[in-house]
């Protein structure tokens, strides 16, 4: 049994110094999260570890009035986060920072001498669908094998993702933990009322304006990748478009690998007036994307968690997704799930949703119920455990 106060907790923030994708946003939602918590014993000192180049340090000023612990404070490291020596640097340059526990929230946990480890594992899209990755990605991922040997305690953000670890890298069961995430904004009631294609909203105004002509079907993803399975989507939005000529598509993400094969498909269909390709939404934009969004078309082959569904309901925009990997577990009833190979079944489901107000105003509702079981609060305190765990209490 470790002693329950005086110990050093730190998570790894030199990611946010890279990109603000998925892992930074886990990273940033969490740790506000936790610095939350009225003291979290048994730490009396949370550190977050920042790369030199971070200069904003975001999470530390946005949690520095945590309750019972002060928020937390930033500490800076010159290695950078997946180096191909990072495992062997970064822990030397922690060694005199004394930690009690690290946690590493992007697959590979970095060594820090005594400390214990916590590893966070998002999917193993680089194992599964290795397109989805360059060889230097691929390679640093690669050492989610020396993870499962390494880490005290492994986080999975789904079941889908433990079942995965256990199946495909040989994890021991016994140390995974599911920590599910959540939406990155509250859920709310005050969203756009119903659409009606042919006339746009059936009345009422968004609390703020559609950053795109409405009515869209909007599709969410950090980068345009094979997984994505844009393509097929864009085949099916050509079907629903001789049922709904006045409908649009946003495709939201930042260039990737399938980029090619979606501009090509967006030209076979002749849809180039029909479809945007807006890039990475900002933050400022995204919730009034979701928000007025006809639905949320989310088809991907493989998904860790699929934060875009929560975020979609979050805001009473229906979600048509599909059946595979972990999207029926975050999911629930309040989404219509197709298989993603189909294109005549997500075009059918994109179809009944245009068409149909009550069915949106029922997914909506299902919607709301579903995204009220995840919260960044109950996140905290599943990983809470999970650190007093690591430690042997």
């Amino acid at each position: 049994m470790m002693a329950s106060d005086g110990l050093r907790l730190a998570l790894d923030a030199r990611l946010l110094a890279y990109n603000r994708g998925g892992i930074a946003r886990y990273i940033t939602s969490l740790g506000r999260a936790l610095a939350a918590l009225p003291a979290p014993a048994p730490f009396a000192d949370l550190v977050a570890i920042y790369h030199r180049k971070d200069r904003a340090r975001a999470l530390a000023a946005s949690t520095g009035s945590g309750s019972g612990t002060g928020g937390w404070r930033g500490l800076t490291a010159w290695t950078p986060p997946h180096h191909r020596i990072e495992r062997w640097a970064l822990a030397l340059e922690l060694a005199p920072r004394r930690l009690d526990l690290l946690h590493s929230p992007d697959h590979v946990p970095s060594g820090a001498g005594r400390a214990r480890s916590v590893v966070t594992v998002h999917d193993l899209s680089f194992l599964l669908y290795p397109d989805t990755h360059n060889a230097d990605s691929r390679r640093y991922y690669a050492q989610v094998a020396w993870t499962v040997e390494r880490a005290d305690r492994i986080i999975a953000v789904s079941e889908a993702t433990k079942r995965d670890l256990v199946r495909e890298v040989g994890a021991d069961p016994a140390r995974v933990r599911v920590v599910h995430e959540a939406a990155t904004f509250d859920a709310d009631h005050h969203h756009t009322p119903p659409h009606t294609v042919e006339r746009g909203l059936s009345g009422g105004e968004a609390p703020a304006p559609a950053p795109f002509a409405q009515p869209y079907v909007l599709s969410v993803q950090a980068a345009i990748e094979p997984r994505k399975n844009i393509p097929r989507l864009i085949e099916a939005f050509a079907q629903v478009r001789r049922a709904h000529p006045a409908l649009r598509l946003v495709v939201a993400g930042g260039p990737g690998a399938d980029e090619p094969d979606v501009r090509a498909a967006v030209a076979r269909y002749d849809l180039a007036a029909a479809v945007d390709f807006p890039g990475v939404l900002p933050e400022s934009l995204l919730q009034a994307s979701y928000r007025g969004a006809l639905a949320l078309a989310y088809p991907s082959l493989y998904e860790g968690f699929g934060l875009p569904l929560l975020e979609a309901m979050s805001v009473g925009t229906p979600v048509i997704a599909a059946q595979v990997s972990s999207l029926p577990e975050v999911a629930g009833d309040a989404a219509l799930l197709v298989d993603p190979f189909d294109v005549d079944a997500l075009a059918g489901a994109l179809v009944q949703v245009a068409g149909d107000d009550a069915l949106r105003a029922d997914l909506a509702a299902r919607g709301y119920r579903r995204v009220r079981r995840f919260s960044w609060e109950r996140a905290a305190q599943e990983t809470l455990a999970v650190y007093r765990e690591a430690l042997g209490e």
